[in-house]
């Protein structure tokens, strides 16, 4: 029944149509399950657990560690090892060139969403990633001003922008919100015309400090938090970061300015490549 579901219906569509219907993308349907293999399926579930050689564990918190190490030494010491040395597969999910549109009729409500993705190849670096959440926290506040405050026409908005680096190295700046049908239109004309202007004339400091507080205060609350540590510090051993990064976080906060967000909005939002998605009612 979860096509029944409108949202649901649009963002299982959305998924088949950003990713060229790739079969490891597809949304799973009753027609699918047919095809499972159960014996096959323990088979690759029971392979993947036979080497423990490349796994990592993150253990954070209040931990004792004189009671701690017998407890590592015999749980996980103990694990199958048979050092297989596995790499990451690139799949070839690519995403469709230029700017593409997709409309998704589905409900009965009078119900919209606007989806916007700008995409395309980009090279990781800690500063393109704080750039690049830079942009969305800057745009966040200003389309919550213009799309709900101004116009009306959202309860919220969402935007946020993240820079993949495995298999490939990929950027993603999106847009989304829902709204009326009769809205669709004219809120994607503002959403557009603002990302203009900061591309032209950056933001005014105000914004900035806005941001700059924003970030310091969460970040106060994010460090006292146990998922926080756990996040970072996986993410820093998967990809062979050196974890004293994590304490670099008033060196980014710094550079948070007017004209990196306009450099970042001209290299990261192109004009030329984007899809767009529209949900309407049936």
């Amino acid at each position: 029944n979860r096509r029944l579901n409108p949202q649901r219906a649009f963002f299982e569509d959305m998924g088949s149509f950003v990713t060229r219907n790739h079969l490891r993308r597809m949304p799973v349907t009753l027609e699918s399950l047919k095809q499972v293999d159960l014996d096959k399926a323990m088979a690759i579930y029971q392979d993947r657990f036979a080497d423990a050689s490349d796994f990592t564990f993150v253990f954070v918190g209040n931990i004792d560690l004189p009671t701690f190490k017998p407890l590592v030494e015999r749980y996980l010491a103990s694990l199958p090892n048979k050092s297989r040395g596995e790499k990451w597969k690139d799949v070839g999910v690519k995403r469709p060139r230029g700017v593409k549109t997709l409309n998704v009729n589905k409900g009965l409500e009078p119900k919209s969403a606007l989806y916007l993705s700008f995409h395309g190849k980009q090279k990781w670096t800690k500063d393109d990633e704080n750039d690049m959440t830079m942009l969305g926290e800057v745009l966040s506040i200003r389309l919550r001003e213009i799309l709900r405050e101004d116009m009306g026409g959202v309860y919220g908005s969402y935007s946020y922008g993240s820079i993949s680096r495995v298999p490939k190295q990929k950027r993603d700046f999106t847009v989304y919100f829902g709204c009326a049908p009769e809205n669709v239109d004219k809120l994607k004309k503002a959403v557009m015309k603002e990302i203009a202007a900061i591309q032209k004339k950056g933001i005014g400091a105000d914004y900035i400090d806005k941001v700059k507080k924003g970030r310091t205060r969460q970040h106060e609350v994010d460090m006292k938090e146990n998922w926080y540590w756990a996040s970072k510090l996986s993410s820093a051993y998967r990809y062979g970061d050196d974890p004293k990064g994590i304490l670099e976080f008033d060196k980014f906060v710094a550079k948070v300015s007017s004209k990196r967000v306009k450099a970042a909005a001209r290299k990261y939002l192109k004009k030329n490549q984007y899809i767009l998605a529209i949900l309407r009612p049936e």
